[in-house]
């Protein structure tokens, strides 16, 4: 009782979260990163029903490289465009492995290909050990608009369980933890003084 303590507990903000494509992915933040680094890391997607991790980007018509462009991704994302395309390092799931085709992304300069025998990546010329396995599920489809044309857009449903729109960036605002934190504080039976005082700042 003779002593007081203040506890202050500082959370940085979970934006333009990135993992770098390889077979052992690091989660960084983008604003960390070198421009090279930057270049080979995709936004970190999962869902939220399964769990499923995997990468996040964009490929453009009759384009077989990923562009790791975060703002190019994050309006395409959101806009539900056909151009977006999730890719999943491959599990050890056999059944999975049979019913996809061979694919493969380079490591070195993002770009797909789909082989059946061992060959370097044929855009940067990197050997077949920096191409890693990957699962890119078709995730478009078709809607019919009021005018009766059709049009493509980006499915948001998980490939592996089927979770309705269960897909989302990995990361996390200002504002949800912040509401995060106040709730658990709040509902705390420890916390007998219930105070709060904010900042414009988010602080």
């Amino acid at each position: 009782p003779l002593v007081q303590i203040r506890l202050q507990l500082w959370l940085r903000e979970l934006r333009r979260m990135v993992a770098t494509v390889r077979r052992d992915p690091v989660l960084a933040f983008a604003d960390d990163l070198k421009p090279d680094e930057l270049k080979l890391s995709l936004p970190a997607i999962h869902c939220r029903e399964c769990g499923l991790m995997g990468w996040g980007g964009t490929v453009r018509d009759a384009d077989m490289r990923v562009n790791p462009d975060l703002q190019t991704f994050y309006n395409s994302f959101f806009a539900n465009s056909p151009h977006v395309s999730f890719l999943y390092p491959h599990a050890v799931d056999e059944r999975r492995k049979q019913r996809q085709f061979q694919q493969y992304i380079c490591t070195e300069c993002l770009s797909i290909m789909r082989m059946t025998e061992p060959h370097p990546c044929a855009h940067c010329g990197a050997g077949f050990e920096r191409l890693l396995a990957v699962w890119i599920p078709e995730t478009n489809y078709t809607v019919r608009r009021r005018d009766g044309k059709e049009r493509r857009v980006g499915s948001h449903d998980c490939p592996e369980c089927g979770g309705h729109n269960s897909l989302t960036i990995l990361g996390s605002r200002a504002a949800s933890l912040t509401s995060i934190a106040i709730s658990q504080l709040f509902s705390s039976p420890f916390n007998e003084d219930k105070k709060l005082l904010a900042f414009s700042d988010s602080v």
